[in-house]
């Protein structure tokens, strides 16, 4: 029942800290922000641009105005995008009149199509932002087309006949998963396992440097001493270790359904109940095993700055997988892959993103959640060890022999 009275305190004091209310806020605005926001910012083309030509062909650029203003237009019927033509000067003196034209704000860019455009398929564009690929795209591939059939007529070749034949294939992605046959979501099946790592990595990494701060904060003010001297060190940790976890989970929670809020926004789900189950069944032994870590951490240290330099090291483990992410999203199957899921600190990493991309056989979640088990049990084992012998011991750090012996003890 101490164990339930400390988890119940330190899960009170710690959600009601302005730290807890920042960071569950602040992130899920930020998964809002990533999810909306680019949806409404390309919605908001409110102004038209213009951008000057120099058309060494005398054709072409009045080609490009006639189908880019026909084809993309403002809400209120303006055309995006305008063109100021720069007549038949020489190239250098039209590129000095386009060059003041941009740095007077009148234009926002200006090509330059030559002369040998239709054999050379070469053009320039110069702006003071190159970056906006969505504008770049368009005039890119209008110019293409322009010149493709152009080309396509001197050969004698009817465009719509060719544009009939070349025309893309439609490849409709269906997903198998044991018998069942579906048809594919190829944005949340990306985006998906992304969203589940990074639930994974904030709710592990932030409850577990919480606890470690705790404890450290607890040893310096010698409030451990008093907590010690009616609950045992083991009991004081296990409350910890609970507490923080009720916290990590009421995130979690929290988390995910701003997370399928904005999958419902763009009009998919983000969480089937598969997904979330086995995020459940692996994010209990994780956070347990580096709540583990990081509670000895604390114990062990009497600054934070001591302390982070372990907890750092520590991080460099959570962020492994998401380095490998691209790769393993590509090669779930991998022997490399396969490996890394089945070192207990990676695994719940691993094996969250693997069964949301992949159809795993029944033995690989029971050999790596069972060595994920296992591996939590000693390292709780070990931890408790060095936290009952460390916490109360102040002035002298304790070198690596003496935490090697304790946990032998």
């Amino acid at each position: 029942m101490k164990v339930l009275t400390i988890a119940r305190w330190e899960f009170i004091h710690r959600i009601k800290s302005k730290w807890f209310l920042i960071s569950t806020l602040v992130l899920p605005l930020i998964i809002l922000g990533f999810a909306v926001l680019p949806t409404l910012l390309m919605q908001e083309d409110t102004q038209s641009k213009t951008f000057a030509l120099i058309d060494e062909t005398g054709w072409v650029g009045e080609e490009l105005r006639t189908t880019v203003g026909e084809q993309y237009t403002l809400k209120d019927g303006r055309p995006q995008y305008q063109f100021l033509p720069l007549g038949s000067r020489e190239l250098k003196a039209a590129k000095s009149v386009a060059d003041s034209l941009l740095n007077d704000g009148v234009i926002n860019g200006y090509l330059v199509l030559p002369g040998d455009i239709l054999d050379t398929r070469d053009a320039e564009y110069y702006g003071k932002n190159v970056g906006n690929f969505k504008d770049l795209s368009r005039l890119q591939n209008e110019l293409t087309s322009i010149v493709s059939e152009y080309r396509m007529k001197q050969q004698d070749l009817d465009p719509e006949l060719i544009s009939e034949i070349t025309r893309q294939v439609n490849l409709e992605a269906f997903e198998i998963k044991g018998d069942e046959v579906s048809q594919g979501n190829e944005l949340m099946a990306f985006f998906g396992p992304y969203f589940y790592i990074m639930l994974l990595f904030f709710a592990v990494f932030m409850s577990s440097q919480i606890l470690m701060r705790s404890v450290l904060e607890e040893r310096q003010n010698r409030v451990v001493e008093v907590l010690v001297s009616s609950v045992t060190p083991n009991t004081l940790m296990s409350g910890k270790i609970l507490g923080l976890g009720a916290m990590g989970v009421v995130q979690i929670a929290i988390y995910m359904t701003v997370g399928q809020a904005a999958a419902v926004y763009k009009g998919t789900s983000l969480i089937e109940l598969s997904s979330l189950l086995g995020f459940i069944v692996y994010f209990i032994p994780g956070f347990l095993l580096y709540a583990a870590f990081y509670s000895a951490i604390g114990s062990i240290f009497t600054s934070e700055q001591e302390a982070q330099q372990i907890s750092g090291m520590m991080s460099f483990i959570a962020i492994a997988p998401i380095i490998f992410l691209p790769f393993a999203m590509n090669n779930p199957e991998s022997t490399m892959v396969q490996i890394l899921s089945y070192i207990p600190p990676l695994t719940p990493f691993f094996m969250i993103l693997r069964m949301n991309i992949a159809t795993l056989p029944v033995w690989e979640y029971v050999v790596s959640l069972g060595l994920l088990v296992s591996f939590t049990y000693i390292t709780i084992r070990l931890a408790g060890k060095v936290f009952s012998t460390a916490i109360l011991m102040y002035g002298k750090r304790p070198t690596l022999p003496e935490i090697i012996r304790w946990m032998r003890a």
